[in-house]
């Protein structure tokens, strides 16, 4: 049963964020329009180290789905890609909060959040980071990329 409701619970989260990210019309609405975006920063260790961090400004009144987000919701993922290959780029997660929603227990992040990452496999890697930026009646999928330090 929990694998059909974690199944169900992000089919419905994807069909919430498809409309929001299609929409029926070619103009925004205005809640779409409201949206704001986090600031994300790659923050690079010392000279020379190829470690890095990622360091998130989550807009006051939203919040980002942690990866151990439960049942529901649109996880945080990362990952480093180069032409050849995709691997994780997380080293750790930082604690999250537990949330209740009408449709059941979530993990999110909010506030600012420090994502240490592992090193990249290689100078030509980028790395991709993806969430739902959410408040209690829109969620919207956004993505960055960044070169691997030193790159």
């Amino acid at each position: 049963m929990t694998t059909m409701r974690r199944i169900s619970g992000r089919l419905a989260t994807w069909v919430a964020l498809l409309g929001v990210a299609v929409g029926s019309s070619p103009t925004p609405s205005a809640a779409q329009s409201e949206v704001p975006e986090v600031r994300a920063e790659l923050v690079p260790g010392g000279p020379g180290d190829r470690q890095a961090a990622l360091r998130l400004a989550i807009p006051e009144g939203w919040y980002v789905y942690a990866p151990d987000t439960g049942d529901l919701g649109l996880p945080m993922a990362a990952r480093w890609e180069t032409e050849d290959r995709t691997e994780p780029a997380m080293k750790g997660w930082p604690e999250s909060e537990a949330r209740e929603t009408g449709a059941g227990p979530v993990r999110i992040y909010t506030g600012p959040v420090v994502i240490p990452l592992v090193t990249p496999p290689s100078d030509g890697a980028r790395l991709v980071v993806s969430w739902g930026l959410c408040r209690d009646d829109l969620c919207v999928p956004q993505v960055r990329e960044f070169p691997a330090p030193g790159a």
